[in-house]
């Protein structure tokens, strides 16, 4: 009777949309073009990452190809020693009738694990999922990328010298944005145009520094979650750069307004005039730091996990164009790396009390919108690794015990339910195996 009531209640909810929309409603799947596998681990393709599987009835997908699985069963088929060149051949078969409805076929790349003796230069840059380190397990914890360098401006945690550029809760929006007006929003890739160097917030930094010096306690997650693991040294405790130059630019946030140092003393200026845009040549000069071979970018999860369907991903998509010319400008041999983002959720019983099929809807979409325009544009130095392939959605979120609300309930006493919003910190091992593979296959070519 639940799943029954389920049912309609999906039927109806997206039945709705079509209605209201035209949107089509048709099982699909939807792979890249390539496959990037490390040698030697286990390397996992989950299915409902990439079937949209909504209603009326259930498709399924069977793996073949000239790939040697180790395991194919319903939700999961797995890899253990690929083969670069071998391929990955998915059907999706219709329930009713056994009729194969589509078949995509991707090729294997394979990656070997912990060879390669020159320093490479990889940065990742994101969300929350960057935030929390996904890519610390593979990159650094198992050497599977030796003598890997990451740079940034937050540190990694534990690992001293290796920094990311992730920021919880950002959407790709962010980072084209200035948001002078919140107090602990920091985006050093925005600057203005010209001579003018952009440093951030004197409340940011400020704040900051309390942070790392435990004179300013977090009440929940802030100001530590915003603030914490940047260097401090170039600024003083009111926020200010220490040893400004002519022409650095800062926003004074408790006077509300930006300043210039003018070679005597900070300045007011009016922000009216400056032309602001994405500048990753800048931002690297700014703060010194090597240029990536790689730029891993995590992001979309927070964009349009809650959007209306149909999603209009024009925007997001030049922006995505804009950070990759921009990073081409700055380092023109360089690769920018776009993962498919999470869609695979988690499951409906989980403590935030998310509507996670929902979430895996609009994040399929968001997936595809990703294939079908950043896919075989490798010429252009851009490439897509499906790292949210490697995510379980049952079994990759943290989950606790939850006590059943009624007494005398003849099963079982107590309901596993999901922990916090889709972040699955149980699968973040696999999730950066795929990424380690690309620069692994690419490192010295």
């Amino acid at each position: 009777m639940k799943y029954l009531l389920l049912f309609v209640t999906l039927f109806s909810f997206f039945g709705s949309i079509s209605a209201q929309t035209g949107y089509v409603l048709k099982n699909d799947v939807c792979l890249p073009s390539k496959q990037y596998m490390l040698a030697g681990v286990q390397n996992d393709m989950f299915i409902q990452t990439f079937l949209r599987r909504w209603r009326p009835y259930d498709d399924f997908v069977r793996f073949s190809g000239t790939a040697t699985y180790s395991r194919r069963y319903e939700k999961v088929a797995s890899v253990k020693s690929p083969v670069t060149g071998q391929t990955i051949k998915v059907e999706l078969v219709n329930g009713d009738e056994f009729s194969v409805t589509k078949t995509i076929e991707s090729t294997i790349v394979a990656g070997e694990a912990g060879v390669g003796t020159d320093e490479v230069f990889v940065q990742f840059l994101g969300d929350s999922f960057t935030k929390g380190n996904y890519f610390k397990s593979a990159f650094l914890e198992n050497t599977y990328v030796p003598n890997v360098k990451c740079v940034g401006l937050r540190s990694v945690n534990d690992f001293k010298g290796q920094y990311h550029e992730g920021r919880g809760g950002w959407t790709l929006e962010n980072y084209f944005s200035n948001s002078l007006e919140k107090p602990l929003f920091f985006n050093p890739f925005l600057q203005p145009q010209g001579k003018f160097r952009y440093w951030g917030s004197t409340n940011f930094w400020k704040t900051a520094i309390g942070v790392k010096n435990k004179t300013i306690i977090s009440t929940g997650l802030e100001p530590e979650y915003s603030c914490s693991g940047y260097d401090c040294s170039k600024f003083n405790t009111e926020g200010y750069l220490d040893k400004p130059e002519k022409d650095d630019l800062m926003y004074d946030y408790e006077n509300k307004t930006l300043v210039v140092w003018n070679g005597k003393l900070w300045a007011k200026t009016d922000g009216e005039t400056f032309i602001w845009s994405f500048q990753y040549s800048k931002y690297l000069s700014m703060w010194n730091i090597s240029a990536p071979k790689f730029l891993i970018v995590m992001l979309g999860l927070n964009d349009f996990r809650s959007q209306p369907m149909p999603i209009d991903f024009s925007k997001w998509n030049s922006r995505m164009e804009l950070l990759l010319l921009s990073y081409r400008e700055a380092v023109p041999d360089g690769r920018l790396v776009i993962c498919t983002p999470c869609s695979s959720c988690g499951i409906l019983d989980n403590a935030a009390g998310d509507f996670t099929v929902r979430q895996n809807a609009a994040m399929w979409e968001a997936r595809k919108n990703v294939i079908d325009v950043f896919d075989k544009r490798e010429k252009e130095g851009v490439y897509i690794v499906d790292a949210s392939i490697t995510i379980d959605n049952e079994n990759g979120y943290n989950q606790q015990d939850d006590e059943l609300p009624f007494e005398g309930y003849k099963g079982s006493k107590r309901l596993v339910v999901q922990k916090g919003n889709p972040h699955p910190y149980s699968n973040y091992p696999n999730l950066g195996l795929p990424i380690a593979a690309f620069v692994q296959y690419y490192r010295d070519k």
